[in-house]
């Protein structure tokens, strides 16, 4: 069965969709939340889910910014409002589906038939995409979009992370470990120390156990990291014979 978490801060919405998904005997309703904030900490410490369904115009958090910071938790993305205005953002974080409020089951029904034959069964543990959206704190906390590819690195800064990336930093109030688990599933990554999450096609050079990066960041391999390292370097090295 696929798990679902319905967030809506109406409750006779959350009732409606609930009796719908009882209806289609392949999902399981896990949780519901009528709290942003309350849902987000709860799906970011949680489990992968299957399906979130979100609203989009809540208090405290909107269903936009939900989406932003965890997506990467989530297979099937499905935004459900009132409000066609946010059609294009839907798309722009990377929303598998939008439902037009009010819908009925036939509507529901279809689309999620249509989600599970196209992204859950072809490749259900697939959760690769090309980029991700955090509040940049260095830009009035506007919504900024990060293309993987082209972040250099991640450094733990406390309470939160600067995004090295070739276009710029951004600051964003995240955990090294939460940008850790959003990259999980995405290649090209790596971690040789404890305050660094690297994109290695942003290696520059490597010194002994010093790395050089892309935009003169330069760092050394942490002692509990050195096994893995050991194993980059021969993954990823040119062996010639000395004469």
């Amino acid at each position: 069965m696929y798990s679902c978490i319905i967030i809506d801060d109406e409750q006779r919405i959350i009732s409606t969709l609930s009796d719908y998904i009882s209806a289609i005997p392949q999902l399981k309703l896990v949780k519901t939340f009528t709290d942003p904030e309350l849902a987000l900490n709860d799906i970011k410490n949680g489990e992968i889910i299957d399906f979130l369904f979100l609203d989009v115009d809540m208090p405290k958090l909107t269903g936009l910014e939900i989406a932003a910071m965890a997506r990467h938790k989530v297979r099937c993305l499905v935004f459900a409002t009132a409000h066609t205005k946010y059609g294009y953002h839907a798309f722009e974080l990377d929303g598998d589906a939008f439902l037009l409020k009010p819908y009925g089951f036939s509507k529901f029904e279809s689309t999620i038939h249509k989600l599970i034959s196209s992204k859950l069964q072809s490749n259900p543990k697939k959760l690769s995409r090309e980029f991700f959206m955090v509040k940049n704190k260095d830009n009035n906390y506007i919504m900024q979009k990060i293309i993987f590819d082209d972040v250099i690195a991640v450094e733990s800064k406390k309470n939160y992370v600067r995004i090295l990336t070739v276009s710029g930093d951004v600051t964003a109030y995240l955990t090294l470990a939460e940008i850790i688990a959003m990259l999980q599933n995405q290649p090209g990554f790596a971690q040789f120390h404890r305050s660094f999450v690297i994109g290695i096609r942003h290696i520059d050079s490597i010194d002994g156990s010093s790395i050089g990066m892309s935009k003169g960041l330069r760092f050394n391999v942490g002692d509990s990291f050195r096994p893995s390292f050991q194993e980059f370097l021969l993954n990823y090295s040119i062996k010639t014979e000395r004469k």
